[in-house]
């Protein structure tokens, strides 16, 4: 194995080293939403990135297709992001026929449009962006 491939694979080992870290951490430190994905869902339903995540057939066909180094396109409806201790989608419904890829204005459109959730600590959003997807119906509308 050459030097490239050995720094690879301890880059790896050490990324899974940290990620059951941080996931050990929120379990125990109570530092990741004490309600549900369905709870907070629920809660902020008025929301319109909120509603389709509720109802995923919203996006069917709209989706923004986003191409990985490999060229692969693959179909973005939201694209979650974390920022202070707020959550809000890359990707929103600005009333067209498509979804809309914002990039590096999601922060400001989602403040001034009100498309975030709100949570007591950073750390409570980061948990929200990364598993909003494993609320029932969103997860088996996009298997």
């Amino acid at each position: 194995m050459n030097l490239e491939a050995k720094m690879a694979n301890a880059h790896s080992a050490i990324d899974s080293l940290i990620a059951n870290a941080t996931l050990q951490r929120f379990q125990e430190g109570g530092q990741v939403p004490k309600q549900s994905i369905k709870d907070i869902l629920m809660e902020n339903q008025k929301l319109n990135f909120v509603q389709r995540i509720l109802n995923p057939k919203l996006n069917f066909g709209r989706e923004f297709y986003f191409k990985d180094d490999s060229l692969k396109e693959s179909p973005l409806s939201h694209y979650m992001f974390q920022y202070d201790n707020r959550v809000a989608p890359a990707v929103v419904d600005t009333g067209g026929v498509k979804l809309t890829h914002l990039g590096d204005d999601a922060v400001s459109y989602a403040d001034s449009t009100g498309e975030y959730i709100e949570f007591k600590t950073p750390a409570e959003a980061l948990w929200f962006s990364e598993n909003y997807k494993k609320y029932a119906p969103f997860q088996k509308a996009y298997k």
